[in-house]
Order: C-alpha cells, then sequence, then structure tokens
C-alpha cells in the first residue's frame, strides 16, 4: 500500500502542467484522480477524502477555464463521469466514506 501511495503523489508531482489551456493536461489529473479513487474504495488508508478532494477542487477550477474544442469536450465529459461515480458513491451503499466529499 505504500508503494502505491508513493507512486500516486509521484504522478502529482511530475505532472504539473505549464498550461492548463490544453485538454490533455486536464484529461491526465482526471485520470490521477480516477486511480486514486479507486485505492481510496479499494481500502488503501494511504489515499483520503483529502487528496480527491485536492484533485476535484484542481480539475473543476482548470475545466471552467479550457479553452472550447473536441478534445475539451471529451475531457469534460470523462471528468462528468467520474463525479457521478463519485455521487452515486456518496448517496448509496459507501455514503459515510464519501461523506466528507464536497462534489
Amino acid at each position: 500500500m505504500d508503494e502505491i501511495s508513493t507512486v500516486l503523489t509521484r504522478e502529482l508531482v511530475l505532472c504539473v502542467p505549464d498550461s492548463w489551456q490544453s485538454g490533455s493536461h486536464v484529461s491526465l489529473f482526471v485520470e490521477i484522480l480516477n486511480q486514486y479513487l479507486h485505492h481510496f474504495e479499494a481500502g488503501n488508508e494511504k489515499v483520503t477524502v483529502k487528496y480527491l478532494q485536492g484533485l476535484v477542487d484542481l480539475i473543476s477550477e482548470h475545466t471552467a477555464n479550457m479553452d472550447a474544442s473536441p478534445e475539451s469536450d471529451a475531457v469534460k465529459a470523462h471528468y462528468a463521469s467520474t463525479l457521478a461515480h463519485m455521487k452515486a458513491k456518496k448517496e448509496g451503499d459507501e455514503a459515510e466514506r464519501f461523506a466528507e466529499l464536497a462534489i
């Protein structure tokens, strides 16, 4: 479990983009969010709601500022799907674990 959290943290550090206008940078962060979410759901104690919320906030901020393009539309759709999954978890059987998430 410690190796997984180390890898996830490295991903975040290495993926700080120079320009958030590109959908590929935001897409990468959506993928990282999905990986964090997977490990959170699997019970990895190193992945906390704080990490998930930080990524959600970061992605939300930057999707609002993305230039319009087919690529940005795809990124926004993928992110919306991830948020829908998280909302379903928050309202379903895992409501207690997801309760602190502001989504």
